[in-house]
């Protein structure tokens, strides 16, 4: 009996502290942005019946409840603290790795996902429109280029390049968990390859496993703390685009390498919320820029946004950040005979090109970033307005596969 007692007692004890926290986590004031996780929160959803019987607000109030929980940073870093105790290898999407390494899990579920189909579709028709690369894309781009108004046969050939880029966990394979499952991106890349043309989609798995091998733990081509890969792993993703574009990169020992900060902690460490040793960021310098953002909202003349370093999201100290179109015109001093005259250069990208485009710029008259995730304008328009010569998707494989954007491509 007395057991019972006790048992009823911690119980009790527990329904009170959860009610507790719920009603302060409602009454305090909401959160619209976390800085630690780099995502806006979910607040108060709007109650109508209409979104009450469909389900809606349902959904949405226990994203709500769970975002605005009081104290949740902290939570969540007890839980990842208590389940390394417990020997478990992986929270939130993200395994802990070897040497202080946070890698995002991936799965087939993702890769082979219906969107993943779609998405790889949209950009067959994309290729098929504008390069003609993609003619043995067969019947289902066909009807998906027939089927866009917007979409016309009369376009002049483009040189079309597409760039995945692997997550950590597909090259940095001796830092997964010991019998970590990991979806093997490298024979998604190859059946991509045969989708899109071999001339057009650029190979970086063979090339960055074999650097990887080389440099060992003295460079790494991605950070501890976070998904994207480094400046050194952009770097030599530009040698690796070089050299398929049959042109020469400019050397790293012509760059001023800084390192700029050194307490980076990034998206993955945010997802654990764990402090592991903090990466450093370091910045490539040497060409000359000038760039504008979102047609005219801003302009500078540095790729590097200093004001970021003192802030929670250190990789927005590349471009500042995310946005929807980048017009950037750049050349080397004394090198200007890299630049080629009346090739202007079309990114369509995710986050990965930020630390990127610095590099591939000085090649071109003038280089254009489109981010669909931030931008409505039309791709068509952006070709037509800044009379493109070439095109180069670039988004990590993972990325890519989960966009739901991508559709924007033919429009």
């Amino acid at each position: 009996m007395k057991k019972i007692k006790q048992s009823y007692c911690i119980c009790f004890v527990f329904c009170i502290l959860l009610a507790g926290l719920t009603i302060l986590s409602i009454v305090k004031p909401s959160r619209g942005f976390s800085e630690n996780e780099n995502r806006y929160l979910q607040t108060m959803p709007e109650w109508t019946a209409e979104r009450f019987f469909s389900g809606a607000f349902g959904q949405e109030y226990e994203t709500y409840l769970a975002d605005q929980f009081i104290a949740r940073d902290a939570w969540i870093g007890l839980k990842a603290a208590t389940e390394l105790a417990r020997g478990m290898r992986d929270m939130n999407g993200v395994y802990f790795g070897r040497d202080g390494y946070l890698m995002e899990k991936t799965s087939a579920e993702v890769f082979e996902s219906a969107q993943a189909q779609k998405n790889m579709e949209f950009l067959k028709a994309f290729i098929e429109k504008y390069s003609g690369a993609a003619t043995e894309a067969g019947d289902d781009v066909s009807d998906i280029v027939n089927a866009v108004p917007h979409i016309v046969n009369d376009v002049p050939d483009i040189v079309c390049r597409v760039l995945f880029v692997p997550t950590a966990s597909a090259i940095l394979k001796d830092k997964l968990p010991g019998f970590a499952p990991s979806y093997d991106q490298e024979l998604w890349l190859e059946k991509a390859a045969e989708d899109l043309g071999a001339d057009v989609l650029i190979p970086i798995c063979p090339e960055f496993s074999e650097i990887n091998a080389f440099y060992g733990d003295e460079r790494s081509l991605y950070y501890h703390t976070d998904h994207h890969w480094t400046s050194f792993g952009a770097f030599s993703a530009y040698e690796i685009w070089a050299n398929a574009a049959g042109l020469n990169a400019v050397p790293e020992s012509r760059f001023k390498i800084t390192t700029v900060t050194d307490s980076f902690y990034g998206t993955l460490n945010s997802k654990v919320n764990i402090r592991t040793a903090a990466d450093t960021i370091e910045a490539y310098e040497g060409p000359v820029y000038k760039i504008t953002y979102n047609e005219g909202q801003r302009t500078t003349d540095s790729l590097f946004d200093d004001n970021a370093l003192n802030g929670k999201d250190k990789y927005a100290f590349f471009l500042g950040g995310n946005f929807g179109l980048i017009d950037m015109e750049a050349s080397w001093p004394g090198q200007e005979d890299i630049t080629r005259q009346n090739r202007r250069l079309l990114i369509i990208k995710d986050s990965y090109a930020n630390s990127f485009a610095g590099f591939i710029a000085p090649h071109f008259e003038q280089t254009i970033l489109a981010d669909l995730r931030y931008t409505n304008a039309k791709i068509s328009d952006i070709i037509e307005k800044y009379r493109i010569t070439d095109i180069l998707i670039l988004y990590s494989t993972k990325n890519f596969v989960e966009d739901k954007n991508i559709y924007k491509l033919l429009y």
